[in-house]
């Protein structure tokens, strides 16, 4: 399972590129391989993705040479582009969780359904010009918020990515991991026949495998 789930979580990623890249109206390519933005990329998202696993970085620096700064994200973790003038900004796990009985959302928790909520959830996340105003209205994501009266405490995005649900995005107000035991039941409540898809660093990350997420493998992200 874990190289099927590993090629699984990949696949989402690229897939949650394909439509954020595609509600910026900015170009992309892939080659089966490698897959790249033709231009700018939204911030915290990267120019060029390796596909498959590779240890060779012509095909990455060539995809980067209309990018003179931005980063890559390697799949794989397989990459050196240490002596071409990146550095790592990060190196995250992917994860993967079974599919969970379908239940009742968790206390608290629905679904974004209007701009004006949207912005605000933006405003705590701090992504506000990388995920549009109207991402919840999209057919393939669902945008969760956890909520107090007018107080925003925590959130979520689910993005169909078939036969898997990719999670990310996940956030809270305290800065605490999120509870893997609500994100699974979020999924269930969505697609419980899905299996979840995610990948994480830190705390975020004992967390998850805390509640149950099975390690895949690791990504790198290099920048310049």
């Amino acid at each position: 399972m874990s190289d099927e789930g590993l090629r699984q979580a990949v696949a989402a990623s690229r897939a949650w590129y394909d439509d954020v890249f595609g509600l910026h109206g900015t170009d992309t390519g892939c080659d089966g391989a490698l897959w790249w933005a033709e231009g700018p990329p939204p911030r915290w998202h990267s120019a060029v993705k390796t596909l498959v696993p590779t240890t060779d970085p012509a095909g990455v620096l060539a995809r980067m040479e209309p990018h003179p700064s931005g980063s890559v994200a390697d799949g794989f973790a397989l990459l050196d582009l240490a002596p071409h003038g990146f550095d790592v900004l990060f190196t995250a796990t992917w994860l993967r969780h079974d599919p969970v009985p379908a239940a009742d959302p968790p206390p608290g928790w629905s679904r974004v359904a209007d701009d004006a909520l949207m912005r605000r959830w933006n405003v705590q996340h701090d992504t506000v010009g990388v995920l549009p105003d109207d991402l919840w209205a999209h057919p393939r994501f669902r945008v969760l918020v956890r909520s107090e009266g007018e107080d925003l405490l925590a959130g979520t995005v689910l993005h169909d990515a078939a036969p898997v649900l990719g999670l990310s995005n996940s956030w809270t107000a305290d800065g605490a991991p999120p509870d893997p035991g609500e994100l699974l039941a979020l999924a269930a409540a969505a697609a419980p026949s899905r299996a979840v898809v995610d990948h994480a660093v830190g705390a975020d990350l004992d967390a998850m495998l805390a509640g149950g997420f099975e390690p895949l493998g690791p990504l790198r992200v290099w920048v310049r």
